[in-house]
C-alpha cells in the first residue's frame, strides 16, 4: 500500500448509483475521462488508504465519475464507502491535472514565498465565478491571493510546499488593516471608565 505522501487527493464518493454495487464520486480533475483506463484508486476508510480495483468507470459530467469496484457488488457494500474520500498514486496524475493547482486539498500546505521565504500555511481556498483564491494563516492574520501564475510558482504535493511570489505590499496592506494593528477605539471607552 502507497503511503498517504505518495498519493493525492483525487475525489470523494457522494452516493451509490444503482443496485450493482456502484457509486457516484466528485473528481477534483478537469478532465475526468482522462482515467478511464484507471485500474485502481485508494479510498480512505477508519484513516487509511485502502486499495480498490476499478470494475466500472462511467463520466457523468465534468466532474462526476460513477464507480464500479470488484468484490464491492451490493447498495448495502456501497453504502459503507459513502462520504470516503478517493486517492491516486501522485505518479498516475494526468498531464493536465499535474499542473493543476489540485486547490482542494493543500489546506495545510506551507506557502515560502521566493523573497520572503516562509510565510505560513494555506487554511482555506474559495472559488469565485472566474478565480480561484487561496488563503493563508500569517503573522495572526488570514491573506488572500489569487492562485494564478506568477503569484503562484508551484505546488510540491510531496513536500506539501506552495512556492509563491507575492505582489510588493501585499502583506503590509492586509497587517495595516488588522484588527490587533489598527487604533480600534477601545482605549478611549476604556480610559472613559
Amino acid at each position: 500500500m502507497n503511503a498517504p505522501s505518495e498519493t493525492i487527493l483525487w475525489g470523494k464518493i457522494v452516493k451509490t448509483h444503482g443496485v450493482k454495487g456502484e457509486v457516484l464520486a466528485d473528481i477534483y480533475s478537469e478532465d475526468t475521462a482522462a482515467y478511464e483506463t484507471l485500474e485502481s484508486v485508494f479510498v480512505e476508510i477508519k484513516q487509511k488508504q485502502i486499495p480498490f480495483f476499478i470494475s466500472y468507470y462511467k463520466v457523468t459530467n465534468q466532474s462526476k465519475v460513477i464507480l464500479g469496484f470488484e468484490d464491492v457488488d451490493s447498495t448495502t457494500a456501497a453504502s459503507a464507502l459513502v462520504g470516503a474520500a478517493l486517492y491516486l498514486p501522485i505518479h498516475l496524475l494526468d498531464e493536465a491535472d499535474e499542473g493543476r493547482l489540485f486547490l482542494q486539498q493543500i489546506e495545510g500546505y506551507q506557502v515560502v514565498d521566493e523573497r520572503l521565504g516562509t510565510l505560513g500555511t494555506i487554511t482555506d481556498f474559495i472559488q469565485k465565478s472566474l478565480q480561484e483564491i487561496l488563503v493563508m494563516e500569517y503573522k495572526g492574520v488570514a491573506v488572500m491571493f489569487p492562485a494564478v501564475e506568477p503569484i503562484v510558482q508551484s505546488i510540491d504535493h510531496r513536500t506539501k510546499m506552495v512556492l509563491t511570489l507575492l505582489p510588493d505590499g501585499l502583506l503590509d496592506i492586509y497587517l495595516s488593516n488588522s484588527p490587533t494593528t489598527q487604533d480600534d477605539g477601545w482605549e478611549e471607552i476604556e480610559d472613559a471608565h
